[in-house]
Formats: C-alpha cells, sequence, structure tokens
C-alpha cells in the first residue's frame, strides 16, 4: 500500500509504502530504484529544493506498550 509520493522538478517520483520501501521512478524510460530502509511505513517524503537530487524519507514510529 502506498503511503506517501513526492516529485521533484527534474522528474522522478518517489513513492513510500507500508512496508517501510521508497521507489524512486523516473518520469521518462529508464529503471526504477528501491531503498529498503524503514522497519515501518514511509510517513514522509521530500527532495531537496536545491537541486532536487536528495531524497529525505521518514518512518512511522511504533511504541510499544
Amino acid at each position: 500500500m502506498v503511503t506517501s509520493i513526492a516529485r521533484n522538478e527534474n522528474g522522478h517520483f518517489a513513492v513510500g509504502y507500508q512496508n517501510g520501501s521508497v521507489t524512486v521512478f523516473p518520469l521518462s524510460a529508464g529503471e526504477s530504484i528501491t531503498f529498503e530502509g524503514h522497519k515501518s511505513s514511509v510517513a514522509c517524503l521530500a527532495f531537496d529544493s536545491a537541486e532536487g537530487l536528495r531524497l529525505a524519507s521518514g518512518g512511522m514510529v511504533r511504541f510499544l506498550v
């Protein structure tokens, strides 16, 4: 399930998923890249405003009670 989406000015989309992975898709033909680092759902995604080449992601925090 998709939990977050971001787009940069260079035409790339980043999609965060409930399983904690993030995939970056180019608008033009090309390969996508998937990152798997979060242990929970991706809550937010943002490309940097200067060049749009860096992507930050934040995951949901799970509290144990």
